[in-house]
């Protein structure tokens, strides 16, 4: 099991180095802003596992990584409480 906890932050620094994303973070008066940049994109999130997110999203789903409105009604129908 993996949860999301503090020991995760940095596999997850180095999963996207290993897939050629250079990894920054950025300080400012309302919080710290993590960049993962390589050629082709340019991620930004809150923390290096919400990056991985990303980086897994838009391998998974392409650059037409959008949901259509059929995706978006079926998962809200899906996980509706």
């Amino acid at each position: 099991m993996i949860a999301l906890a503090g020991n995760v932050l940095v596999p997850a620094v180095l999963a996207l180095r290993a897939t050629g994303y250079a990894v920054s973070r950025e300080d400012s008066s309302v919080g710290e802003t993590w960049r993962a940049e390589r050629s082709d994109r340019v991620l930004i999130a809150n923390d290096p596992v919400q990056l991985l997110g990303l980086a897994s999203m838009r391998d998974t789903r392409g650059s037409d990584w959008r949901p259509t409105d059929a995706e978006i009604d079926l998962i809200m129908e899906q996980f509706r409480t």
